[in-house]
Protein backbone atom coordinates (compact mmCIF):
# COMPACT_ATOMS: atom_id res chain seq x y z
CA UNK A 1 0.00 0.00 0.00
CA UNK A 2 1.50 3.37 -1.15
CA UNK A 3 1.21 7.11 0.87
CA UNK A 4 -2.69 7.69 0.88
CA UNK A 5 -3.21 11.46 -0.93
CA UNK A 6 -6.13 12.01 -2.69
CA UNK A 7 -7.70 15.13 -3.92
CA UNK A 8 -10.89 16.51 -2.55
CA UNK A 9 -11.90 16.32 -5.80
CA UNK A 10 -11.35 13.48 -6.83
CA UNK A 11 -12.66 11.81 -3.64
CA UNK A 12 -16.00 13.95 -4.42
CA UNK A 13 -15.87 12.33 -7.88
CA UNK A 14 -15.14 8.83 -7.13
CA UNK A 15 -18.16 8.64 -3.96
CA UNK A 16 -21.90 8.65 -4.29
CA UNK A 17 -22.27 12.03 -1.90
CA UNK A 18 -24.59 14.47 -1.51
CA UNK A 19 -24.33 18.43 -0.72
CA UNK A 20 -23.24 17.56 3.08
CA UNK A 21 -20.08 15.96 2.21
CA UNK A 22 -19.21 18.34 -0.70
CA UNK A 23 -19.86 21.35 2.55
CA UNK A 24 -17.07 19.06 4.99
CA UNK A 25 -14.27 18.87 2.29
CA UNK A 26 -14.50 23.10 1.02
CA UNK A 27 -11.48 24.10 3.38
CA UNK A 28 -9.47 20.77 2.50
CA UNK A 29 -6.32 20.57 0.70
CA UNK A 30 -5.47 16.87 0.55
CA UNK A 31 -7.01 13.75 2.30
CA UNK A 32 -3.94 11.88 4.04
CA UNK A 33 -3.97 8.63 6.09
CA UNK A 34 -5.19 8.95 10.06
CA UNK A 35 -1.35 7.67 10.85
CA UNK A 36 0.17 10.41 8.85
CA UNK A 37 -2.31 13.54 10.24
CA UNK A 38 -1.48 12.25 13.51
CA UNK A 39 2.26 12.12 12.72
CA UNK A 40 1.42 15.89 11.72
CA UNK A 41 -0.42 16.81 14.19
CA UNK A 42 2.67 15.56 17.03
CA UNK A 43 5.21 18.21 15.32
CA UNK A 44 3.25 20.89 16.64
CA UNK A 45 2.39 22.10 20.18
CA UNK A 46 -1.08 22.65 20.01
CA UNK A 47 -2.66 21.71 16.48
CA UNK A 48 -5.55 22.68 15.40
CA UNK A 49 -7.64 19.68 14.84
CA UNK A 50 -11.36 19.02 14.73
CA UNK A 51 -13.52 15.64 14.65
CA UNK A 52 -16.77 15.28 12.10
CA UNK A 53 -18.85 12.44 12.67
CA UNK A 54 -20.25 11.01 9.37
CA UNK A 55 -23.93 10.41 8.89
CA UNK A 56 -25.82 7.25 7.72
CA UNK A 57 -25.90 8.56 3.97
CA UNK A 58 -22.65 9.75 3.42
CA UNK A 59 -20.89 6.78 4.91
CA UNK A 60 -23.48 4.62 2.96
CA UNK A 61 -21.96 6.64 -0.04
CA UNK A 62 -19.05 6.21 0.52
CA UNK A 63 -18.97 2.69 1.04
CA UNK A 64 -21.46 1.86 -2.01
CA UNK A 65 -18.38 3.37 -3.62
CA UNK A 66 -15.90 1.10 -3.43
CA UNK A 67 -14.60 -1.40 -6.50
CA UNK A 68 -12.91 -3.87 -6.67
CA UNK A 69 -9.77 -4.63 -9.28
CA UNK A 70 -12.37 -4.82 -12.60
CA UNK A 71 -14.62 -1.51 -11.03
CA UNK A 72 -17.07 -3.20 -9.38
CA UNK A 73 -19.11 -1.89 -6.83
CA UNK A 74 -19.32 -4.17 -4.30
CA UNK A 75 -21.28 -3.25 -1.98
CA UNK A 76 -23.78 -2.01 -4.09
CA UNK A 77 -26.24 -3.98 -2.75
CA UNK A 78 -25.22 -4.43 0.54
CA UNK A 79 -27.21 -3.59 3.70
CA UNK A 80 -24.43 -1.29 5.61
CA UNK A 81 -25.14 -1.54 9.53
CA UNK A 82 -22.63 0.01 11.91
CA UNK A 83 -22.62 -2.16 15.28
CA UNK A 84 -21.29 -1.43 18.61
CA UNK A 85 -21.38 -4.98 21.45
CA UNK A 86 -19.40 -8.06 21.76
CA UNK A 87 -17.65 -9.17 18.98
CA UNK A 88 -19.64 -12.40 18.11
CA UNK A 89 -18.24 -15.06 15.72
CA UNK A 90 -16.12 -13.93 12.90
CA UNK A 91 -13.72 -15.29 10.87
CA UNK A 92 -9.71 -13.64 9.45
CA UNK A 93 -8.84 -13.36 5.80
CA UNK A 94 -5.64 -12.72 6.79
CA UNK A 95 -2.85 -14.97 8.23
CA UNK A 96 -0.95 -13.05 10.53
CA UNK A 97 -0.71 -9.99 12.76
CA UNK A 98 2.48 -8.19 13.16
CA UNK A 99 4.12 -7.13 16.40
CA UNK A 100 4.86 -4.04 15.23
CA UNK A 101 1.52 -2.72 13.83
CA UNK A 102 -0.12 -4.33 17.43
CA UNK A 103 1.90 -2.24 19.43
CA UNK A 104 3.40 0.63 18.08
CA UNK A 105 0.42 1.81 15.38
CA UNK A 106 -2.46 1.09 17.90
CA UNK A 107 -0.72 2.28 20.57
CA UNK A 108 -0.23 5.97 18.70
CA UNK A 109 -3.90 6.00 17.28
CA UNK A 110 -5.29 5.50 21.06
CA UNK A 111 -2.84 8.24 21.81
CA UNK A 112 -3.57 10.37 19.71
CA UNK A 113 -7.52 10.50 20.04
CA UNK A 114 -6.98 10.50 23.70
CA UNK A 115 -4.79 13.48 23.48
CA UNK A 116 -6.89 15.18 21.34
CA UNK A 117 -10.03 14.41 21.58
CA UNK A 118 -10.23 12.74 25.08
CA UNK A 119 -11.26 9.65 23.30
CA UNK A 120 -10.05 6.41 25.66
CA UNK A 121 -9.43 3.93 22.82
CA UNK A 122 -10.33 3.54 19.32
CA UNK A 123 -12.59 1.38 19.52
CA UNK A 124 -15.70 3.01 20.07
CA UNK A 125 -14.61 5.60 17.48
CA UNK A 126 -17.44 5.62 14.49
CA UNK A 127 -16.88 6.41 11.26
CA UNK A 128 -15.32 10.26 11.06
CA UNK A 129 -13.11 12.63 9.50
CA UNK A 130 -10.69 14.34 11.04
CA UNK A 131 -9.05 17.61 10.03
CA UNK A 132 -5.39 19.08 10.94
CA UNK A 133 -5.03 22.85 9.95
CA UNK A 134 -1.60 23.89 9.57
CA UNK A 135 0.46 27.13 7.74
CA UNK A 136 0.42 25.87 4.96
CA UNK A 137 -2.42 23.38 4.39
CA UNK A 138 -5.88 21.47 5.49
CA UNK A 139 -5.76 18.08 5.83
CA UNK A 140 -8.07 15.23 6.29
CA UNK A 141 -8.15 11.84 7.06
CA UNK A 142 -11.30 9.55 6.91
CA UNK A 143 -11.58 6.72 10.15
CA UNK A 144 -13.35 3.79 9.38
CA UNK A 145 -14.57 1.22 11.44
CA UNK A 146 -13.50 -2.62 11.08
CA UNK A 147 -14.80 -4.37 8.46
CA UNK A 148 -16.59 -7.06 8.43
CA UNK A 149 -18.54 -8.48 5.51
CA UNK A 150 -21.87 -11.67 5.67
CA UNK A 151 -21.47 -13.46 2.73
CA UNK A 152 -22.73 -16.83 1.51
CA UNK A 153 -19.52 -19.50 1.90
CA UNK A 154 -20.21 -20.85 -1.56
CA UNK A 155 -17.86 -17.54 -2.79
CA UNK A 156 -15.02 -18.96 -0.88
CA UNK A 157 -14.82 -22.30 -3.15
CA UNK A 158 -12.40 -20.41 -5.66
CA UNK A 159 -9.56 -19.61 -2.40
CA UNK A 160 -10.40 -23.11 -1.55
CA UNK A 161 -9.52 -24.86 -4.87
CA UNK A 162 -6.60 -22.67 -5.60
CA UNK A 163 -5.37 -23.22 -2.03
CA UNK A 164 -5.46 -27.24 -3.20
CA UNK A 165 -4.27 -27.04 -5.83
CA UNK A 166 -1.25 -25.09 -4.40
CA UNK A 167 -1.36 -28.26 -1.96
CA UNK A 168 -0.54 -30.37 -4.57
CA UNK A 169 2.86 -28.50 -5.72
CA UNK A 170 4.01 -27.66 -2.50
CA UNK A 171 2.49 -29.69 0.63
CA UNK A 172 4.35 -27.55 3.19
CA UNK A 173 5.50 -23.92 3.50
CA UNK A 174 7.14 -22.39 6.02
CA UNK A 175 6.35 -19.32 7.93
CA UNK A 176 8.70 -16.80 10.28
CA UNK A 177 6.51 -16.72 13.45
CA UNK A 178 6.84 -15.08 17.39
CA UNK A 179 6.96 -17.74 19.51
CA UNK A 180 5.57 -17.24 23.24
CA UNK A 181 8.99 -15.70 24.43
CA UNK A 182 8.72 -13.16 21.13
CA UNK A 183 11.41 -14.84 19.08
CA UNK A 184 11.38 -15.78 15.72
CA UNK A 185 10.88 -19.57 15.19
CA UNK A 186 9.93 -21.51 11.70
CA UNK A 187 6.67 -22.46 11.36
CA UNK A 188 5.99 -25.95 9.32
CA UNK A 189 2.09 -25.48 7.85
CA UNK A 190 0.57 -28.35 6.15
CA UNK A 191 -1.40 -26.65 3.20
CA UNK A 192 -3.48 -30.47 2.66
CA UNK A 193 -4.15 -30.11 6.74
CA UNK A 194 -5.48 -26.62 6.30
CA UNK A 195 -7.67 -27.24 3.25
CA UNK A 196 -9.24 -30.26 4.88
CA UNK A 197 -9.85 -27.58 7.85
CA UNK A 198 -11.54 -25.04 5.50
CA UNK A 199 -13.87 -27.72 4.06
CA UNK A 200 -14.87 -28.65 7.78
CA UNK A 201 -15.67 -24.93 8.23
CA UNK A 202 -17.44 -24.22 4.82
CA UNK A 203 -19.44 -27.44 5.36
CA UNK A 204 -20.28 -26.55 8.72
CA UNK A 205 -21.88 -23.22 7.70
CA UNK A 206 -23.45 -24.60 4.63
CA UNK A 207 -24.91 -27.30 6.83
CA UNK A 208 -26.44 -24.80 8.93
CA UNK A 209 -27.56 -22.63 5.97
CA UNK A 210 -25.32 -19.74 7.68
CA UNK A 211 -23.58 -16.83 6.50
CA UNK A 212 -20.13 -16.01 7.60
CA UNK A 213 -18.90 -13.04 8.88
CA UNK A 214 -15.18 -12.54 7.74
CA UNK A 215 -13.06 -9.56 8.75
CA UNK A 216 -11.54 -7.78 6.04
CA UNK A 217 -9.95 -4.95 7.16
CA UNK A 218 -8.70 -3.53 10.39
CA UNK A 219 -6.94 -7.37 11.18
CA UNK A 220 -4.91 -5.55 13.68
CA UNK A 221 -7.98 -3.85 15.72
CA UNK A 222 -10.18 -6.91 15.55
CA UNK A 223 -7.28 -8.96 16.81
CA UNK A 224 -6.49 -6.37 19.68
CA UNK A 225 -10.52 -6.62 20.73
CA UNK A 226 -10.80 -10.54 20.29
CA UNK A 227 -7.63 -11.11 22.80
CA UNK A 228 -8.64 -8.31 24.99
CA UNK A 229 -12.58 -9.74 24.98
CA UNK A 230 -13.86 -6.48 24.72
CA UNK A 231 -16.56 -4.75 22.04
CA UNK A 232 -15.34 -2.53 18.90
CA UNK A 233 -17.12 -0.59 16.56
CA UNK A 234 -17.57 -2.53 13.28
CA UNK A 235 -19.12 -2.11 9.86
CA UNK A 236 -21.14 -4.81 8.88
CA UNK A 237 -21.47 -4.98 5.38
CA UNK A 238 -24.80 -7.44 5.05
CA UNK A 239 -25.33 -9.85 2.32
CA UNK A 240 -21.97 -9.17 0.38
CA UNK A 241 -21.75 -10.59 -3.07
CA UNK A 242 -18.03 -10.70 -4.08
CA UNK A 243 -14.92 -13.06 -4.64
CA UNK A 244 -12.90 -13.38 -2.36
CA UNK A 245 -9.34 -13.58 -2.44
CA UNK A 246 -8.29 -16.33 0.86
CA UNK A 247 -10.23 -18.72 2.87
CA UNK A 248 -11.03 -18.33 5.92
CA UNK A 249 -8.74 -18.37 9.02
CA UNK A 250 -9.63 -18.73 12.85
CA UNK A 251 -9.30 -15.47 14.64
CA UNK A 252 -7.21 -18.08 16.98
CA UNK A 253 -5.14 -19.22 14.28
CA UNK A 254 -3.73 -15.73 12.95
CA UNK A 255 0.24 -16.39 13.33
CA UNK A 256 2.09 -13.23 15.38
CA UNK A 257 5.16 -12.37 13.26
CA UNK A 258 7.86 -9.51 13.17
CA UNK A 259 7.78 -9.25 9.38
CA UNK A 260 4.96 -9.98 6.75
CA UNK A 261 5.51 -13.41 4.90
CA UNK A 262 5.11 -14.07 1.50
CA UNK A 263 2.52 -13.29 -0.72
CA UNK A 264 0.55 -16.55 -0.74
CA UNK A 265 0.82 -17.00 3.01
CA UNK A 266 -0.69 -13.72 3.51
CA UNK A 267 -3.69 -14.78 1.95
CA UNK A 268 -3.52 -18.71 1.23
CA UNK A 269 -5.67 -19.75 -1.47
CA UNK A 270 -5.16 -16.09 -3.55
CA UNK A 271 -5.43 -16.72 -7.17
CA UNK A 272 -5.96 -14.77 -10.26
CA UNK A 273 -8.76 -13.98 -12.98
CA UNK A 274 -8.11 -12.13 -15.69
CA UNK A 275 -4.43 -11.95 -14.83
CA UNK A 276 -5.34 -9.97 -11.87
CA UNK A 277 -5.12 -11.45 -8.29
CA UNK A 278 -8.89 -11.62 -6.82
CA UNK A 279 -10.60 -10.06 -4.31
CA UNK A 280 -8.81 -6.99 -3.60
CA UNK A 281 -10.26 -3.52 -2.95
CA UNK A 282 -9.39 0.05 -4.12
CA UNK A 283 -9.97 1.61 -0.71
CA UNK A 284 -7.84 4.35 -1.31
CA UNK A 285 -9.96 6.06 -4.22
CA UNK A 286 -12.68 6.70 -1.28
CA UNK A 287 -9.80 8.08 1.14
CA UNK A 288 -9.63 4.88 3.22
CA UNK A 289 -6.35 3.57 4.14
CA UNK A 290 -6.92 0.31 3.90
Amino acid sequence: MGVLKLDPERFLNNVYHENSLTQKLKDVDSIISLKELAGLARQHDNPKLSKTTLDKKELEGIMRSITDQFGNEVYANSKIELVYKPNGEFMDSQSFVQIGKLVHNMVDLNRFFYENFNIVGIAQIGPCFIKLKNNTATYMAFYAPIIIESIDVSYLKEPLEALRERAAREPITHMEILDKSMNVVTKDIELNSLVDTTESVLKKYSNLNKEMHLLIDGTHRGHTAIVAGSPIKKLMMLHTERDQKSIPVDVWDVMLVKDKPERENRFFGIHKKDGKEVGWLKYEEVGMDG
